[in-house]
């Protein structure tokens, strides 16, 4: 499996990410116009809506890539279809009965208003996410592509009309821009999909077999993300709303790296696992090995501009000078933060794991990696050592990145050498480049 062969579909989630930059940016002016109080408050509400949205995934979507080929099809379709909805759903409703006790928590009366809008705003997210599943699994990037321009562009044309109106200052102006995004996306995803929805009893895949796989990856993602997402809730619970919106816009700006993972995973995983599947050892090796290289030096890269100056200037230059002096820690925080991506590279393998089928062993992972995080975290916290609040979930990416590139070594043999393969494949590319165009002169 060549890199080159998927300059196609490489091509549509760069388009992809691209949207995802955009929105980044849009994400920003969100920011100016709103102060870190408020946008804390979005913050909260986001982390609440995509962890739930996590859990349900790993506990019923993966199965969809898992089982989702062949005679098993419409079968996985509908016990995923009917899981994901239940486990999303109940969530919901236990945030919104349980309001008083989170008020108390966060010391934030206003946490009723992100209570209660949280079940809507989640059934309305379910097609969305389900349909791009779906989508992932057939690997139509294209169609993801569309459905996130939709959801974002959504957003960002909506953001652009309120601050013209001068409506745009509130923490309920955001929940009515993003829910408008994901009403929209949502409808153009089941279209995208609906040939690929298919639901009629087959019987070739048990739901005892779903279940048995799905509750694997459900621990999987409720550990996995326990400092990924609520690692805000838990800096909402030692500082104030004020940080909790200072430390959301430094983790809005590293979702920029994020993202880019993203785009890694939707192509790795389904190949990692046609691979796995046909015992095509040599070509899957080199197919990881240089992916993990290039992005492992793009991150090197990266992370040497950020501590050059990149962050100041992102920082200032997207944040008015207003906004900046009220979050003070921002540019620290993103500095902090940005260190994770150094570990991304190798923290992404986990897929690898999971096309393997050693769920157990991954959530032994997940576990180890979150609960130092958290460990972390709850120290910085204690002794409120607000300059270090990212701490903790640059730790947990390290901690993870570290286990799943043992696991990797040990199972294909991609030993620290071949870390280094992307300088002598990038010195041969260069030299074709040139050769061609001596060719050609």
């Amino acid at each position: 499996m060549r890199v080159q062969d998927h300059l196609t579909k490489l091509s549509w989630t760069a388009a992809d990410k691209a949207v995802y930059v955009m929105y980044g940016i849009v994400s920003l002016v969100q920011i100016s116009y709103l102060t870190p109080e408020e946008y804390g408050l979005y913050t909260l509400l986001s982390t609440l809506h995509s962890y739930i949205f996590l859990v349900g995934e790993g506990f019923a979507l993966q199965a969809l890539i898992k089982f989702g080929t062949g005679t098993t099809r419409s079968d996985v379709n509908r016990y995923a279809v009917f899981s994901f909805t239940t486990i999303v759903l109940v969530l919901s409703i236990v945030v919104f009965a349980l309001q008083d006790t989170l008020i108390a928590v966060f010391n934030e009366p206003r946490y009723t208003t992100i209570a209660s809008f949280l079940p809507i705003y989640s059934l309305f997210t379910i097609p969305r996410l389900f349909c791009m599943k779906i989508l992932l699994r057939d690997i139509k990037l294209k169609e993801w592509f569309i459905i996130n321009l939709l959801w974002m562009g959504t957003m960002s044309i909506l953001t652009f009309l309120f601050i013209a109106a001068g409506i745009f200052n509130t923490f309920e102006d955001m929940l009515i821009i993003s829910f408008s995004g994901v009403t929209i996306s949502s409808a153009g995803a089941v279209w995208l999909a609906r040939h690929s929805l298919h639901f009629r009893k087959q019987g070739h895949l048990t739901f005892r077999e779903f279940l048995q796989f799905g509750m694997y990856q459900s621990l999987f993602n409720i550990t996995n993300s326990s400092v990924k997402q609520l690692d805000t809730l838990l800096v909402g619970a030692f500082f104030s709303t004020h940080i909790v919106g200072i430390y959301g816009s430094a983790k809005n700006l590293f979702r920029l790296f994020d993202q880019a993972f993203e785009g890694i995973i939707a192509i790795l995983f389904p190949g990692a696992v046609r691979l796995v599947t046909q015992d095509r050892s040599e070509e899957l090796l080199k197919f990881i090995s240089k992916a993990t290289s290039f992005a492992f030096f793009t991150m090197c890269f990266l992370i040497t501009g950020i501590y050059s100056g990149l962050a100041e200037l992102l920082i200032t230059s997207f944040l008015p000078p207003s906004y900046v002096a009220k979050a003070a820690n921002a540019v620290d925080y993103f500095k902090i933060i940005s260190l994770s991506a150094l570990a991304m590279p190798f923290s992404v393998l986990y897929t690898l794991i999971t096309a393997y089928g050693r769920i157990r062993l991954l959530v032994l992972f997940a576990v180890i990696a979150s609960s130092t995080g958290i460990i972390v975290l709850s120290i910085v916290g204690v002794y409120q050592v607000q300059q270090l609040v990212p701490l903790g979930f640059v730790v947990y990416y390290f901690v993870l990145g570290a286990l799943c590139y043992n696991f990797v070594r040990k199972q294909i043999g991609l030993s620290p050498r071949l870390l280094f393969r992307a300088v002598p494949d990038s010195i041969q590319f260069v030299r074709q480049l040139l050769d061609r165009r001596k060719a050609s002169s």
